[in-house]
């Protein structure tokens, strides 16, 4: 590893490589989000933020850059994440009430509500 001088960012004295290119700016967001989520130092080049939303070839391209040292991580995480999308999330979303469940739960609580007021009024 290199010694930084006076003045010089980390960024400056190690070299950074690109990890992948894309031509979608929230795919690259994303991505590089997850690599700064995990520790690294992740940083977008090329069309990130242009007025022009419709970019062809290598005019709309972004490609994500990490550190030389770091890089071996962010394949392993990028790795992990494509592992974690093609099995399916390992967190379950807490049950969803479906419409008929809904309904169903109204008339079984109707139900119960008469009975009990048609035992109170007899």
């Amino acid at each position: 590893m290199e010694i930084l001088s006076v003045g010089q960012s980390y960024h400056e004295a190690v070299p950074a490589r690109v990890l992948l290119t894309t031509t979608n700016s929230f795919e690259a967001k994303v991505i590089a989000a997850r690599l700064q989520a995990e520790g690294l130092d992740a940083e977008m080049r090329g069309s990130v933020e242009t007025p022009y939303p419709f970019m062809l070839g290598d005019a709309g391209a972004i490609s994500v850059w990490i550190p030389e040292d770091q890089l071996d991580d962010a394949r392993l995480v990028m790795l992990a994440a494509e592992v974690d999308s093609a099995m399916g999330s390992s967190r379950r979303d807490p049950p969803v009430w479906t419409w008929t469940g809904r309904v169903a739960l109204a008339v079984v609580l109707t139900m119960l509500v008469v009975s009990v007021l048609a035992r109170f009024f007899s």
